[in-house]
């Protein structure tokens, strides 16, 4: 053992004790994901559930980078819960004590429908659009308080290479272009909406002539606090199944899922707007697999692009008519509410027993229509 680690074991011990006195006034200790913003989300609506169902204190073990600080400065304000930051010392300390309690308080966060966002549950609020914050974003844009936007983001490479500072390429495959946003946008915009791409750290800007397509995450505006005043007043988002699409739950607005993959991630959780996701070709032969070969050859729960490529398999994008198709969907709900979208009823309810039988856990998550229609199941 390094002399560095014998040191630790001192301070360490004694961060144990202390962890375990607490339990004396009824703190549950938690370590607190605040790098990816879609854990951060969903961790931080199930410990404020915990905190206010168990009637407990919570004590938050957190790192850096942090994925948004006003997020993460709303919930420190906010909350109630305490916070400690994360190093050798605490890291080994928590080691330990979870040895001896960490089981017991780590099961509480396997609430029934712990992996569903409820705005009921957000110890965070929206922050006000009218604010002198709000009125300089909003100018900054050429945006009005009375105006509708829908909210739009594209995964790619850019963003975790410069939050983390290191390539990240396993997740390629969950990647698609910006471009393909381009027949949604142009049916948005001229329905009356406003479109707004958010993000950071973008790979390439959407050059297009809309002036009412806003570019926000290309523009030197954006930051943490802007992000979260954008996304909480939009009227809808829409995004593929990646972090940031958490954040809109938070502020209870409705949101749907493109590109979705591994198609695991479908139906995990719940999802309350029909939604479309990535299709799998076999290499070898060139055919597009069907739903049920996908499950069988257990693709679903593939989570890297390497052992995609040794199966020879292709994952591939929507396409831009997938995308207008969904909203075309989201128009009419804006407009009208659930009931006019169109529902290919028995064909939904076999990929439901299709999905039931490898997993009785999943969420029975609606698929578009159109792309409902076209799926060989």
């Amino acid at each position: 053992m390094k002399l560095e680690n014998y040191l630790l074991i001192f301070p360490a011990f004694v961060l144990v004790l202390i962890f375990l006195f607490l339990q004396i006034f009824k703190f549950y200790i938690f370590r607190l994901d605040t790098v990816r913003i879609g854990h951060f989300c969903r961790e931080i609506t199930k410990l404020n559930r915990i905190k206010n169902i168990k009637k407990r204190k919570i004590l938050l073990l957190y790192s850096t980078p942090i994925c948004n600080h006003y997020l993460f400065q709303e919930l420190r304000k906010k909350s109630g819960f305490f916070f400690l930051k994360k190093n050798k010392v605490v890291n080994f300390s928590y080691y330990l004590f979870s040895k001896i309690y960490g089981f017991y308080q780590k099961r509480h966060l396997f609430l029934k429908f712990g992996h569903n966002i409820k705005y009921s549950d957000s110890p965070i609020k929206k922050p006000n659009l009218e604010s002198p914050e709000g009125k300089k974003l909003l100018k900054k844009l050429n945006l009005k308080i009375t105006d509708k936007w829908i909210c739009i983001y594209n995964r790619d490479q850019n963003y975790l290479q410069k939050h983390l500072g290191e390539k990240k390429d396993h997740h390629d495959y969950r990647n698609f272009d910006i471009d393909d946003y381009i027949k949604a946008i142009d049916l948005f915009t001229k329905n009356g909406f406003k479109v707004v791409r958010v993000g950071s750290h973008v790979e390439k800007r959407l050059e297009i002539d809309n002036p009412n397509y806003i570019d926000y995450s290309s523009l030197e505006v954006q930051n943490d606090v802007n992000d979260i005043f954008i996304i909480s007043h939009c009227k809808f988002f829409i995004s593929s199944g990646t972090g940031i699409h958490e954040i809109p739950q938070l502020f209870g607005i409705p949101f749907a899922i493109i590109n979705q993959t591994p198609l695991d991630s479908f139906f995990v959780r719940k999802f309350y707007f029909p939604g479309i996701f990535k299709l799998y070709r076999d290499k070898n032969s060139g055919k597009i697999l069907s739903f049920s070969d996908i499950f069988n050859q257990k693709l679903h729960r593939i989570t890297s692009s390497k052992f995609l490529d040794e199966m020879k398999i292709q994952v591939i994008n929507n396409s831009k008519e997938d995308i207008l198709n969904l909203a075309e969907d989201i128009l009419l709900y804006l407009k009208h509410g659930r009931k006019p979208i169109k529902s290919y009823i028995e064909k939904n309810e076999n990929i439901k027993n299709i999905v039931k039988k490898i997993n009785k856990s999943y969420f029975l998550n609606d698929i578009q229509n159109n792309f409902l229609s076209k799926l060989i199941l």
